[in-house]
């Protein structure tokens, strides 16, 4: 109790006592009392009544009108105050406290206090003297502990607020403090935010604040802009006494719902081809990629609402974008002409949604490869011809060119492509090239590209010299025309290839070719030509015509006539005479006579040669004429004319021409005959000359004349004969055309587009031969539909419908619906009828819904019913199949429903879930309306939906919780098996899920969802993480529990294993390091447990006694020598010490660390002579060597053996000689090898020493020498053994020459030879001391010291039993021809009888003696002297061109090379001067001798 607060109201009563005074009466002065009357004075008799006052005691009880508390018991005496006959608990000053304190007026609980009240009454109605008493009482007043808040949310504490009903400053709930629990407790409440809500998605905005004073939560921003979201908003209040509630606030905020960002793309290599059938039917091109609303709002929903996409195509106008799903897509064929090779778009994709303030874009880029086909050419025939005598320019041939790329019209592709054509080649047969013959050429220039714009003819035949026209093919020409100048002559040429070529606009090709042939002229044939006649001389006059030719033509062609005239002697006859031309059409080739009969020579025969040529061809005959004096007469005829129609009967007489002859009855035997053209059409009979028509006669409007001529010949007139002309006028009768259709009324949908034949127009005529031509008479009222013939020359017509496009007059609509047509249709002549075509137009019908017409109530258990699930489907009726538009609305955006279209059918779906607290019993409607194009808005029906339930949430009845875990625990260890709750159970199937999201968790633990059992799925740590909370949530097949169940998982600590590592697990040291000498191996022994000490130790290895490890600095040391050469001890060059770590729970760890021990070569090595040899070792140490002259080469003087007590390869020794004295000179030492201890090539460790050459001394020699013996290690050890040389001359007395008998014999051919080497030799001197002759001595040593500075070059080394020297020349000398070749190459001429060269033999040996100081010590070797190596020593004959070719060269033995000490010394040594020259002579060996 914290205010002031009234805790008794007294009741109390005061017996008091007073003095109380009244009055008392009495009778006194009695007597008459007179009064009048009529009847006079009367007497009353009475008495008076007299008062005084007389006192009393009044007893009486009142209530007490004055308290005061008279005690307070336990020093509470602040606590209380008495106000009135009221008992109040003191207010407490303190705003918060726990332990208050009483002296200002602050209780706890449990304190309990008496409390003594005493009263009185003061007065009684304004009296005090009185006497009262004095009543008490005593009460006790116990206090009881504060009775902690709570309190609940106005309007829940899971709402939902939406944009379109808020405004800043609104209050959207309010806590409701539900504290009192009786009335004496008057707590005061505050409120405060435990945690606030997170800022906006996007704008990072505080939307949400707390009046502290009175618990109101409201808007502090409006939500014009904001995003949805939750917000979870933690809220308190607090009593004095530090009781506190706190709850968290669910806030649902549905305002502008963010678009998804989508993805910019790009495809780089997309080729024009792309959705084309039988290349990339495939029209799709992008995908949106954006990402689930879960990326923008977690925890908020899984699903977009309606997502709507747009597409600025950026040029690119053949793609387009679904909508509703996003999907772009090629609507026709790509075209980029005339970019080439790409060309590039830069689409930009907008998206929004129902909900959304705001739109995204993305970005779509594109490259399209230009894809150019080659053209073909579709329309040329493989052969075509023409008639030879066709002059004038001709069409042959409409070129039609198909290229893919441009207006082939099936493809509907715009114009892309330019092709150009041309004529390649015409070969005729024989090869020859007449490109002159033909011209291909575009129809019209400025409209290249057009697919059939190419036109092909057959050109002009033009002959400039020629002045006739046609300008050649006559016999003139002899039948021909000229090549080249668009002529043709069959007879020259019967075909010709011709090859056309087209290329498009970028290179690509086509080629085609086809054969031409020139038809012939078909030569005339006579067709009543005779070859004989006989005419009577008495009747025959001049000017007579004896005969007429005819003949027949196939193209018509006039002949010219020539005639010759004969006596049958072949002389000229003037008897005859012809006309030089004539044609069947209007005239004869008539013969006549040029004289009279009667006086010329009686029975005679003359030969008439008849010819006729027209352009090609040329006919010739022989006709006999017989002139007889005994030919009876020649009928005479007339003409006839008469005049029919052509509905002339058939048959039918025409014509009796025997009326037309003269006197016929005079006539014995006449026949008649008819020639015509048209012999299928008249026939004559030749006894009666009846003319009978045969077939209907056709004519010319308005009449046709046929021209006859009828032969009347009689049999005694020698062959002669009359023509009778016919005419027949033919006067054409034309009936009028008539329109027979028996049906004149159809219907068209208003929506048709496509052009439909509505009426093809029949008629009838009677004239087979007439034309018809149809129009309609109203057009202007009748804009949709068009009468047409269905192609040129058809003659049949039809009525059709526009394509109307963007032409609004030829659109059908419901603004007429009835067409009248009237269709005239005439002959050529006018003649004809109309008749009228009635179209009706069929009017698009509107949809119907089917499901959701009018009003449509359901109920919706929004328990079962979730986000994206289906509430119902509607499938609007459509006559015509059209596309529908469905448009669904609604009043507010809370509404729960979303339309979604999938194919021509509507699903009206869940958006979000629908609270089953906050939303149970609510009802939604939503009005569906369907359409097409021509009917927005056909039909609507609205949906009506109420949301209950009758299911409960199920809760964790276990939760929440702490549980241990050892974080040893195996993988699927059991660490707590959550407890499902729900009133529906058993009826429900239950399913639970974590809810963690922070990273610490992840991966740690697995819910079993059906049985609620939580498995550890990874190693817990304790030094990593000692606490993990869960939390859990649990749904049923309806309901998912809002609330988070809280699981702690406190992790416990175990002793875990301890890592010992070594950086350096390898370690290699000499042999030589000392004791002490430190390892730095790098170990270091890892624990997780933070209070866990670790000791390394050595733990083990076979040699551990070696090494030592110090703890401190955590090192190891060498604790004892290691000296690979202690045959006792045996040491191994590698060992392996194990270091091992222990820590307080005694887990171990161990490492092996490897030694690799270097051997050091720190011993020199020892020698063993022969025994024999080193027992007689002289005073000085050296060991003597006895040699005289006859000891060779090949005699061993003494071994020596290397003897090394160094392991490995050190015992492999080297031997050598020191110095270049006479030892060396004179000696060398020759490897002996021996099998090694290892599997592989053999170890030298000993040599035998053997004269290098004998010694040819004259005189005794004693000196000393040393060999050094070398051992194999690094550096190198050696020892020396110093030898005493006592050689000792030897002096052989001359012995006697051989006598023997020279011819024929061995010996004397050896000696030939040698005579005549030496021979050669001394030519070869002769030849130097001419050459030297012209120079002086100084010069040709210059010379030569140069030729041996810088060529000198041993060419080899010969060691045999007996030393040769071979002299070898340079070049030829000058007039000599190359014969042999020097070992170099070079060509040379050797001296002696043989031009073959010298062999030369080599012997290897094996020698360890080096020629080089280079395995001498330092320490022992002479001081440095200028001395040439070996191959300076080697001499090679300069066989270049600036070398003198007199000039010779000299190859020295072994024995002559070792006296040589340095360059100037050698060429003193050996090249004596030649006392003459100056040059240096040649040396000889004592030995010297020439092989062949």
């Amino acid at each position: 109790m914290n205010g002031v607060k009234s805790l008794w109201n007294l009741g109390t009563s005061c017996d008091i006592n007073y003095l109380c005074a009244t009055t008392c009466y009495y009778e006194c002065d009695c007597g008459c009392r007179w009064r009048w009357s009529w009847d006079g004075d009367v007497c009353d008799y009475g008495c008076d009544t007299c008062s005084y006052t007389c006192y009393y005691t009044c007893y009486d009880t009142r209530s007490c009108n004055t308290c005061q508390i008279t005690s307070i018991s336990n020093g509470g005496g602040n606590l209380f105050f008495l106000s009135g006959m009221t008992l109040y608990k003191n207010s407490c000053p303190d705003t918060t406290c726990d332990n208050c304190d009483r002296s200002r007026g602050c209780a706890n609980a449990g304190e309990s206090y008496d409390v003594t009240i005493q009263c009185w009454r003061t007065n009684v109605n304004g009296y005090s003297d009185y006497n009262t008493g004095y009543p008490s009482a005593t009460k006790t007043f116990s206090f009881y502990a504060n009775t902690p808040p709570t309190y609940y949310f106005s309007a829940g504490q899971s709402i939902k607020i939406f944009q379109n009903n808020t405004w800043s400053g609104k209050v959207i709930n309010q806590i409701m403090p539900t504290y009192i629990d009786e009335n004496e407790d008057n707590d005061v409440i505050s409120y405060y935010v435990s945690s606030e809500p997170r800022r906006s998605w996007i704008h990072d905005n505080d939307l949400f604040d707390l009046n502290t004073g009175n618990g109101q939560i409201y808007l502090t921003k409006t939500l014009a802009l904001e995003f949805s979201y939750t917000f979870d908003m933690g809220l308190c209040i607090v009593d004095r006494r530090r009781d506190t509630a706190c709850k968290t606030l669910h806030i649902e905020m549905w305002a502008c719902y963010q678009t998804p960002n989508c993805t910019d793309q790009q495809i780089l290599d997309l080729k024009d081809t792309h959705g084309i059938t039988h290349h990339n039917p495939n029209n799709s091109l992008f995908r949106m990629i954006y990402p689930q609303p879960s990326t923008h709002f977690p925890y908020f929903r899984n699903t977009w609402s309606k997502l709507t996409w747009s597409l600025d195509n950026g040029g690119f106008s053949e793609s387009t974008i679904d909508p509703d799903s996003g999907h772009i897509y090629l609507t026709k064929n790509i075209s980029i002409w005339p970019s080439w090779p790409t060309r590039s778009y830069l689409e930009t994709v907008t998206v929004s949604n129902s909900e959304s303030c705001y739109t995204t874009t993305c970005q779509m880029r594109v490259t399209i490869s230009y894809t150019n086909w080659p053209p073909h050419i579709i329309s040329l025939p493989a052969q075509t011809s023409l008639h030879e005598d066709t002059d004038a320019e001709t069409l042959l041939h409409n070129l039609k060119v198909y290229d893919y790329n441009y207006d082939a019209p099936e493809d509907g592709h715009v114009i892309e492509d330019n092709i150009t054509c041309w004529i390649k080649y015409v070969h005729d047969q024989w090869g020859e090239n007449d490109m002159e013959l033909f011209d291909l050429r575009l129809d019209d220039p400025n409209d290249q590209i057009r697919w059939d714009s190419y036109k092909l003819y057959k050109k002009q035949c033009i002959v400039p010299e020629s002045v006739y026209s046609p300008p050649c093919g006559y016999k003139r020409e002899n039948y021909t025309c000229p090549k080249h100048s668009g002529c043709m002559t069959h007879n020259v040429t019967q075909r010709y290839d011709v090859s056309i070529m087209c290329r498009d606009g970028y290179g690509a090709i086509d080629n085609r070719n086809f054969t031409f042939y020139p038809l012939r002229n078909q030569a005339p044939t006579w067709r009543n030509l005779p070859k004989h006649l006989d005419l009577d001389i008495r009747q025959g006059s001049e000017e007579d015509i004896i005969f007429s030719i005819m003949y027949r033509d196939a193209e018509n062609e006039n002949l010219t006539y020539e005639y010759k005239f004969m006596k049958n002697d072949g002389t000229v006859t003037t008897y005859f005479q012809g006309d030089p031309s004539g044609n069947y059409f209007n005239q004869l080739g008539n013969i006549s006579l040029t004289t009279y009969l009667y006086d010329v020579p009686k029975n005679t025969s003359y030969t008439i040669e008849i010819c006729g040529h027209e352009r090609r061809n040329e006919i010739c005959e022989l006709l006999t004429i017989d002139l007889e004096d005994y030919c009876g007469p020649v009928p005479t005829c007339s003409s006839l004319e008469k005049t029919v129609n052509t509905e002339e009967p058939v048959p039918s007489t025409l014509f009796d021409v025997k009326t037309a002859v003269a006197n016929y009855a005079s006539y014995s035997n006449i026949t008649f005959t008819l020639t015509s053209r048209l012999a299928n059409t008249f026939e004559i009979n030749k006894k009666t000359g009846i003319v009978t028509l045969l077939s209907t006669l056709t004519a010319s409007y308005p009449s046709s004349t046929y021209v006859l001529n009828a032969f009347v010949e009689d049999a005694e007139s020698c062959q002669y004969y009359s023509v009778c002309p016919l005419t027949l006028h033919v006067t054409y009768v034309n009936h009028a055309l008539k329109i027979s259709n028996s049906v004149t009324t159809t219907a068209i949908h208003e929506d048709e587009a496509k052009s439909l034949t509505l009426f093809t127009i029949e008629t009838s005529d009677l004239n087979d031969d007439d034309d018809v031509t149809c129009a309609m008479t109203n057009p202007s009222v009748n804009k949709p539909f068009y009468v047409t013939e269905t192609f040129s020359a058809s003659q049949v017509y039809v009525i059709k419908n526009y394509i109307a496009g963007t032409d609004v007059t030829k659109k059908l609509s419901s603004a007429k619906t009835v067409y009248t047509l009237d269709v005239n249709c005439t002959d050529r002549y006018g003649a004809g009828e109309v008749k009228t075509f009635t179209i009706n137009v069929a009017l698009n019908q509107p949809p119907v819904l089917q499901q959701l017409h009018g009003m449509v109530s359901r109920s919706v258990d929004q328990s079962s019913m979730f986000s994206g699930s289906t509430l119902i489907t509607e499938q609007a009726l459509d006559a015509e199949g059209d596309t529908l538009t469905y448009t669904c609305y609604v009043n507010n955006s809370n509404v729960p429903l979303k339309c979604f279209v999938e194919s021509d059918t509507l699903l009206v779906k869940l958006r979000r879930n629908v609270s089953i607290s906050g939303e149970n019993g609510a009802v939604y409607s939503m009005q569906v309306c369907v359409g097409d194009a021509k009917h927005p808005l056909a039909d609507c029906g609205t949906l009506q939906l109420t949301f209950t339930t009758h299911h409960s949430y199920p809760s964790i009845s276990n939760l929440p919780a702490e549980v241990e875990v050892p974080e040893d625990a195996a993988i699927g260890y059991t660490v707590f098996t959550a407890t499902v709750a729900d009133a529906d159970i058993p009826a429900e199937v239950h399913t639970l899920f974590l809810n963690n999201t922070s990273a610490d968790t992840k991966g740690y633990f697995e819910l079993d969802r059906n049985a609620g059992t939580i498995t550890l799925l990874k190693t817990l740590d304790y030094e990593t993480e000692k606490r993990y909370t869960l939390r859990l949530t649990v749904q049923d097949p309806y309901l998912v529990n809002p609330e988070l169940f809280k699981l702690i998982i406190n992790v416990k600590d175990v002793n875990e294993q301890n890592y010992l590592t070594a950086k350096n697990r390898s370690i290699t040291f000499k042999e030589t390091a000392k004791v002490g000498r430190i390892f730095h191996a790098g170990l270091e022994c890892t624990d997780l447990d933070e209070k866990d000490t670790q000791t390394i130790t050595i733990a083990g290895g076979i040699h551990a006694e070696y090494f030592q490890y110090n703890s401190t600095n955590k090192k190891i040391y060498l604790a004892k020598e290691w000296d690979l050469d202690d045959s006792v001890a045996n040491l191994p060059s590698t060992t392996t010490l194990t270091v091992r770590c222990t820590d307080n729970a005694m887990h171990t760890s161990d490492v092996d660390i490897v030694f690799n021990i270097e051997d050091v070569n720190d011993q020199k090595p020892s020698f063993i002579l022969d025994p024999s040899i080193s027992n007689n070792t002289l005073s000085d140490g050296s060991v003597p060597i006895k040699i005289d002259s006859s000891k060779g080469p090949s005699e061993p003087l003494l071994t020596v053996t290397c003897a090394d007590d160094e392991s490995g390869d050190h015992g492999e020794c080297a031997f050598s000689i020191l110095g270049n004295g006479l030892g060396r000179r004179y000696f060398e030492l020759r490897s002996v090898t021996t099998a090694g201890r290892r599997k592989r090539a053999g170890v030298k460790n000993s040599a035998t020493l053997y004269l290098r050459e004998e010694m040819k001394l004259n005189y005794n020699k004693n000196f000393q020498f040393y060999v050094k013996i070398t051992d194999g290690g690094s550096p190198p050890q050696f020892t020396t053994v110093m030898l005493t040389a006592n050689y000792t001359a030897t002096v052989n007395p001359p012995k006697a020459a051989n006598s023997t008998t020279c011819p024929g014999s061995s010996g004397c051919t050896t000696l030939y030879a040698i005579l005549a080497i030496e021979l050669a030799m001394v030519a070869g001197l002769s030849v130097h001391a001419v050459y030297a002759c012209f120079f002086s001595n100084k010069n040709k040593i210059d010379h030569l010291q140069e030729a041996l500075s810088k060529d000198i070059n041993w060419r080899t080394a010969f060691k045999s039993k007996q030393q040769m020297t071979t002299f070898m020349y340079g070049k030829t000398i000058p007039g000599k021809p190359q014969q042999g070749k020097s070992f170099n190459g070079q060509n040379t001429v050797m001296p002696g009888p043989s031009t073959s060269s010298m062999t030369r033999r080599e012997y290897s040996i094996s020698s360890s003696s080096s020629e080089t100081s280079s395995d001498e010590d330092e320490r022992i070797r002479p001081a440095p002297r200028q001395v040439p190596s070996r191959s300076q020593f080697r001499m090679q004959a300069p066989l270049g061109p600036n070398r003198d070719p007199m000039q010779m060269r000299h190859v020295y033995s072994n024995n002559t090379r070792a006296n040589l000490v340095n360059a100037t010394s050698a060429s003193a040594a050996l090249f004596p001067r030649d006392s003459a020259t100056g040059l240096p002579s040649p040396i000889y060996s004592s030995d010297m001798s020439f092989r062949n």
